[in-house]
């Protein structure tokens, strides 16, 4: 699990009156929207959208473009490295909060180089290699100002589930099976991500118009050991009824021989996954399953099991002020 540290500086320095009340007076440079990194990644990979509480309450229905945006890699700002800290960065936006003490509200979405937003109002957001793009997502968001700056987590999730398909030969088995790959269908691929007004997060949108591929090999398959064919990111169908993945439909092709020896004829097999679980269900977004295929004589029987999601599971992102920036 990567845990990614962001601090939002924000000092109190004297008072001023506004009215009849007493508020804080801030230094300019406090006012800067500075995020503190600490990551075991080289870089960091979200991008942070930064609204207007107005624009951001209604939907963003009135919204041209967020507030600010910030992708914490070296620009517009820049990074400093703490001496004292060993793998913390601060990232200076260079962003001042709104004037008059204006809120903000704080959400995001990674990894930057694989999402393009398709617009200046980041309302959708394209996936640059569907299947591949192990997409986060924030599903809560922050609120904050100047005088009042972010506090609590940002929590990054998953809006996809995470097939890994591995295959083996049944004890029966007496041919030899070689060089076996698989594709998912473009209908379960997520293409594009929609801003969800009611949600207040990104969710599934567009599907791919292509189908995924997995590498193909050249390794033959025993009876021992669950090769490993690939890990793909997939969505349910836009027909599934609320986001629940009860199937997967898969091709796989590959070589099969009577002997270790001959070179092996072509095939290609359309099975169907059965991914429902001991009480009916599907998979809901965010979860993770290893699919085994066992090669016997004439049939592929097909297993399926929960498991974790060993890379980059749940993120939180703490974001929270600093009492001293002197």
């Amino acid at each position: 699990m990567h845990i990614l540290a962001i601090v939002v500086l924000a000092a109190i320095a004297g008072c001023q009156k506004q009215g009849s009340h007493d508020v804080p007076e801030i230094p300019e440079e406090a006012r800067q929207m500075t995020v503190r990194v600490k990551s075991s990644e080289s870089e960091p990979k979200f991008t942070f959208l930064f609204w207007e509480k107005d624009h951001f309450d209604n939907g963003l229905q009135n919204a041209t473009a967020p507030y600010f945006v910030a992708t914490p890699t070296g620009e517009p700002g820049s990074y400093e490295e703490i001496a004292d800290r060993p793998g913390e960065t601060d990232y200076n936006t260079g962003r001042a909060y709104p004037d008059n003490y204006g809120i903000v509200m704080c959400t995001g979405y990674g990894p930057y180089a694989e999402i393009e937003p398709s617009d200046e109002k980041h309302s959708i957001l394209e996936v640059k290699y569907p299947g591949s793009t192990d997409v986060l997502v924030a599903r809560n968001f922050l609120e904050g100002s100047s005088l009042y700056p972010f506090q609590g987590n940002l929590e990054f999730q998953h809006p996809q589930i995470q097939l890994t398909i591995r295959a083996k030969l049944a004890d029966g088995m007496a041919k030899y099976i070689k060089g076996v790959s698989f594709s998912v269908g473009g209908e379960n691929l997520l293409s594009a991500l929609k801003w969800d007004g009611t949600q207040k997060q990104y969710m599934p949108s567009g599907r791919h118009n292509a189908d995924w591929k997995s590498e193909t090999n050249s390794e033959y398959l025993n009876k021992s050991d669950n090769k490993l064919l690939g890990t793909v990111l997939v969505v349910p169908k836009e027909s599934d009824q609320n986001l629940l993945m009860t199937s997967i439909d898969l091709n796989i092709f590959g070589l099969i021989a009577n002997t270790e020896a001959e070179a092996g004829t072509d095939f290609k097999m359309e099975v169907t996954a059965d991914l429902t679980n001991a009480q009916g269900g599907g998979l809901t977004l965010g979860d993770s399953y290893e699919i085994l295929l066992y090669f016997d004589e004439d049939q592929i029987e097909i297993t399926a099991s929960k498991v974790p999601w060993e890379e980059g599971g749940n993120i939180l992102v703490p974001i929270h002020p600093i009492p001293d920036v002197s």
